[in-house]
Order: structure tokens, then C-alpha cells, then sequence
């Protein structure tokens, strides 16, 4: 299937994976020719929602979402170690409670030196990235 347009999707589910092939290449896009995609052409993007007082994704390539509705109780959302981990995560706040959303991290790692983040707005999202070390905020 040819997706010409991205921005046109408007939700997704929790196993959707999107291919981002670079067409920058003049001969493939003019010829039209089939480009061989291998695992580091594929962009994994995984949204989930969480009502849970706890979850801990474990995704450690690609893109996660993760929408969290604190509203019958604060939510805490553990990430796995920095190490070895590519993956992009961005968590957001989805509801007015005054419930909190926290973002911890694992075996003494940090976010932007701190051991964790703390959400407290509606539709306030953070998202980090790891340096093999130590999760940033991005």
C-alpha cells in the first residue's frame, strides 16, 4: 500500500508499524523501481493509553506514544534502562485531574539528571531519548 500523505492519519493502533522509505534517490523515483527495505529503514510507532496506577513499557527501537489518563488515580510510567535503548518515548497527560503522571527510570539511571519527571498540566507531554547512559528530555 502506497500512503502518499501521513499527516492524513488520525489514529492508529497498538500494532501499527509505518515504513519511512528515503525516495531522495533520483533514479528510484523516477523509475519507479522497488527499493529493498531492510530493518533500518523501518520506523517502529506504537501509541497505548493508560489508566493503571503503573506500567512499564519495554519497547527499545522506534517510536512509543503513550497517552495516560490519570483521572481515577496518579499514574507511574517506569521506563526501561538507557542502555542499548534507541527508542523515542513521549508521554502525555491526558486529563484535568489534579492526579500526576510520573515518569521514573531504572537501576539509578536519570532525566536530565533527575531520577524522575513529574506531569501535573492536561495535555502536557514530555519525551526522551537515551545516550546509551541516561534518558534525556528532547
Amino acid at each position: 500500500t502506497k500512503i502518499t500523505d501521513l499527516a492524513s492519519l488520525s489514529t492508529t493502533a497498538s500494532n501499527d508499524v509505518f515504513v519511512v522509505v528515503d525516495v531522495s534517490d533520483g533514479s528510484m523515483a523516477a523509475s519507479g523501481t522497488d527499493k529493498k527495505i531492510t530493518t533500518a529503514d523501518i520506523l517502529k510507532y506504537t501509541v497505548s493509553s493508560v489508566t493503571s496506577a503503573t506500567s512499564s513499557p519495554t519497547d527499545t527501537y522506534g517510536f512509543r506514544v503513550i497517552l495516560c489518563d490519570a483521572t481515577s488515580n496518579n499514574i507511574t510510567i517506569t521506563l526501561p534502562t538507557a542502555v542499548g535503548n534507541t527508542a523515542t518515548y513521549r508521554i502525555k497527560k491526558t486529563d484535568a485531574s489534579s492526579n500526576t503522571v510520573t515518569i521514573d527510570t531504572t537501576g539509578g539511571q536519570t532525566i536530565d539528571g533527575d531520577t524522575s519527571q513529574v506531569i501535573t498540566k492536561q495535555y502536557t507531554s514530555i519525551d526522551v531519548v537515551s545516550n546509551n547512559s541516561v534518558w534525556s528530555i528532547v
